[in-house]
């Protein structure tokens, strides 16, 4: 059994551990699909990578060094490590400091049709996503595999907020 802060994994579970050490620019994660698909965790100072069918990737100390890592798929495409943090969540979930009221943002678009599963990370908080949500600059929508997301942008909105005044 690995065990890691907050989470623990069973013998039966399928989990590739990866070690980084101080100075790693990169990380290769040798299942793409499971790079692109997985449900990004943050667990301590691990990141644990999941994907639809089960199979875990722990990256160990992930977090834990000033500079993370991008991480990449063998055949080279990246994720940036900052949308890696986004995806991950906050290090500290629901907890927020502010010395002003937050300025108010506009919608860039709005949720038209969701098919299955999607959610929205805003602030570090992943939340469902239903019809008639809006969506912001800098939030981060993800799907899963089996599960589609219409979004209707600024254009779009403006004509739906003058048809339900």
């Amino acid at each position: 059994m690995i065990h890691t802060p907050g989470e623990s994994f069973e013998a039966r579970e399928s989990v590739a551990v990866i070690s980084l050490g101080p100075d790693t620019a990169a990380v290769t994660i040798p299942d793409a699909h499971l790079l692109f698909t997985a449900d990004f965790k943050r667990k301590g100072s691990d990141l644990v990578l999941t994907g639809d069918d089960g199979h875990k990737i722990l990256v160990t100390d992930y977090f834990r060094h000033e500079k993370q890592p991008d991480l990449v798929s063998p055949e080279g495409a990246l994720l940036s490590a900052s949308l890696v943090e986004l995806l991950a969540g906050s290090a500290a979930p629901s907890q927020y400091a502010q010395a002003t009221a937050p300025a108010a943002q506009q919608p860039v678009g709005r949720v038209e049709t969701v098919s299955g599963s999607a959610t929205v990370t805003r602030n570090g908080v992943a939340v469902d996503l239903n019809i008639g949500d809006l969506v912001f600059q800098g939030d981060v929508v993800q799907t899963r595999s089996d599960s589609t997301l219409g979004i209707g942008f600024v254009p779009c909105l403006r004509r739906w907020q003058r048809r339900s005044r």
